[in-house]
């Protein structure tokens, strides 16, 4: 600044240094105004982090894996990193809440774990991670498995949360069904139309990596 005429005097790395400011600046208040309305507080601003096994994070992320799932449903992050599996953990600034796990296959995106960590719940955290996956691969077969409810069961009123959790973020009902578990789980579908030729393929192919949790399609009274 010249002091004596009153003009700004700046260098072309000035003029980037300030452009990165604002732009950085935007960012942050479109992300906190699109938390925002899916119900999250603006200080909550999500991104995602693909892992590798050996990051610190694993740990923190691994007590997460243990509190949302059983211990029948459940596989180390490592393991699943080991069998090809992507690992996205999701983070509040720096600080790891959550994870999904995806397996990419062809046109198809399956997604086999989300969580996020119980204290958070309810934040609409879990709806973002379902809307990014959705519109990051919306041209492909973005395929989920959830409990089918069944009302003679305890936790049926919370399968048909799961399930409807599901439906209200885009994915649809395909009229298939696995069983493994002693569990039987509906699959569901976002993004382009189910197939279930190509879902079998993927299915030979996971069976080539893991040996466990291999969904087996049926319909039902068929």
């Amino acid at each position: 600044y010249n002091g004596l005429n009153g003009k700004c005097r700046l260098s072309c790395e000035d003029v980037y240094t300030l452009f990165y400011y604002w732009a950085d600046y935007c960012s942050i208040i479109l992300i906190g105004t699109y938390f925002k309305k899916i119900g999250m507080t603006e200080s909550e601003t999500m991104n995602f982090v693909k892992l590798a096994r050996n990051s610190s994070d694993i740990a923190v992320l691994e007590k997460i894996n243990e509190e949302a799932f059983p211990e029948s449903e459940r596989n180390l992050l490592t393991d699943l990193i080991d069998t090809g599996a992507v690992v996205l953990g999701i983070y509040d600034y720096s600080e790891a809440i959550g994870f999904f796990v995806i397996r990419e296959f062809k046109d198809i995106i399956y997604l086999a774990y989300l969580a996020v960590r119980s204290d958070i719940r309810n934040r609409g955290i879990g709806k973002a991670c379902l809307q990014e996956l959705v519109n990051e691969y919306f041209d492909k077969q973005i395929i989920a498995e959830y409990e089918a409810p069944d009302a003679s069961v305890n936790h049926g009123v919370m399968c048909l949360r799961r399930r409807n959790f599901y439906r209200r973020n885009g994915f649809k009902q395909t009229g298939w069904y696995t069983f493994y578990d002693e569990t039987e789980f509906e699959i569901g579908c976002a993004g382009a139309e189910f197939d279930i030729d190509m879902f079998n393929e993927f299915i030979d192919h996971l069976s080539t990596l893991v040996h466990d949790h291999i969904p087996h399609p049926y319909r039902r009274g068929v």
